[in-house]
């Protein structure tokens, strides 16, 4: 398994990747950089989400996480 895209908010301080699986899935994952532990963290728990295209990845990523869309054509 392996990031194949990341998109980043306006501050960089979160980022959604979309990954493929082994079995050529795709999914993907919000992640928010905490300072205090100065550390990416999973947040909003999307990983389960199975596509078949990176397209369609992109697509639920920008219909479920609410800063994706202005932000998706600077990725």
């Amino acid at each position: 398994m392996g990031v194949v895209h990341t998109i980043w908010n306006a501050d960089k301080d979160q980022r959604v990747d979309i990954f493929q699986r082994e079995d050529g899935t795709f999914g993907f994952e919000e992640l928010r950089y905490a300072t205090e532990g100065q550390a990416w963290r999973p947040f909003g728990r999307y990983c389960e989400s199975f596509k078949e295209t990176l397209e369609a990845a992109i697509f639920e990523a920008s219909s479920r996480v609410q800063w994706v869309t202005p932000h998706i054509e600077e990725s």
